[in-house]
């Protein structure tokens, strides 16, 4: 399955949110899960995780 746009984009804008620059989050995004479970994966500082976790809460 291969990922589409409207994915992708959300995958930026969720990182983008927290890191407050989508060139930046663009960049970041190291991986992206699309087969079994939606998602991405990005290095952030403890406090950027802290952020993107309180926005799951």
């Amino acid at each position: 399955m291969a990922r589409s746009r409207e994915t992708t984009a959300c995958h930026v804008e969720t990182l983008a949110s927290v890191i407050g620059c989508e060139v930046a989050a663009k960049k970041g995004i190291i991986y992206e899960n699309t087969r079994t479970m939606n998602g991405f994966t990005a290095k952030l500082t403890a406090n950027k995780t802290n952020a993107l976790l309180r926005l799951c809460m």
